[in-house]
């Protein structure tokens, strides 16, 4: 079972929640997990691989300054997804 800390609950005007979510590295996995057996459709599919190429980024040794580089045009693309 996965066990998420949720941080804040963000209800707008159309009624619609958004969570933000805590996750710890050790349950990165089981997310991951959890989202290749019951995949997300459409828009959120996109936000998710996005995600995902952040985490693997975040996981991999790689010098600071690049790495930032990198998590900074992916947040960029996330933006940028229509």
């Amino acid at each position: 079972m996965v066990k998420l800390k949720i941080e804040n609950v963000y209800t707008d005007n159309r009624g619609i929640s958004r969570y933000r979510l805590h996750v710890q590295n050790k349950n990165i996995s089981l997310l991951t997990s959890y989202f290749s057996n019951y995949p997300l459709v459409g828009y959120k599919a996109l936000q998710y691989l996005r995600w995902i190429k952040i985490v693997n980024v975040l996981n991999n040794q790689v010098k600071i300054n690049k790495r930032d580089i990198e998590i900074e045009n992916l947040i960029k693309e996330l933006f940028n997804l229509k």
